[in-house]
């Protein structure tokens, strides 16, 4: 029992190793803050990504579709809007996904968008909402999955849904 309590009254007043010991519990402190500022800064790209993306492609299809209906001549409100004059599906998500790299690339795909066309502009292959403003216009949604890219067994959150939506009339659709 003498041996033990003299051993341990050797270790009372010894401070070899407590600065290995701070700098263990600091750089493990030092690290996972640097983690979880690295994915809310990725959080925070991909939503801002997004949200441009989805802008830039309502603002192609809205200028894709005036410019083709003022090209046919005089718009009137007895003018007939068919499909041919609204731009097709691939050429608005290719402007999203140009408008949405980075974050995403070849090698990680952006999402699939929704369009929508309403009022005058429902030949395009929109549903007429409840509500509709004089004219015509489309709307442009995406929803998007985003993970944790540093260290993501340390941040279990799962996946977090990211989604934009953006409206915009089409300068010379007819009035309704």
């Amino acid at each position: 029992m003498m041996a033990v309590k003299t051993f341990l009254k050797k270790f009372k007043n010894d401070e070899n190793g407590v600065t290995a010991i701070e700098m263990a519990i600091g750089i493990t402190a030092l690290f996972l803050f640097s983690f979880f500022i690295i994915n809310v800064g990725d959080l925070a790209f991909t939503e801002y990504s997004i949200n441009r993306a989805v802008v830039a492609a309502a603002h192609y299809a809205a200028v894709q579709a005036s410019d083709k209906i003022g090209s046919s001549g005089t718009v009137t409100t007895t003018t007939v809007i068919t499909s041919a004059d609204c731009p097709s599906q691939s050429d608005v998500q290719n402007a999203f996904d140009q408008a949405a790299a980075p974050p995403y690339s070849s090698t990680d795909p952006a999402p699939a968008i929704q369009i929508s066309w309403w009022g005058t502009m429902n030949p395009c292959g929109g549903t007429q909402p409840a509500a509709v403003p004089p004219g015509g216009g489309v709307t442009i949604s995406v929803k998007a999955a985003w993970e944790p890219i540093a260290a993501p067994r340390l941040f279990p959150i799962g996946t977090i849904t990211l989604g934009a939506t953006q409206s915009l009339s089409v300068m010379l659709a007819p009035l309704s």
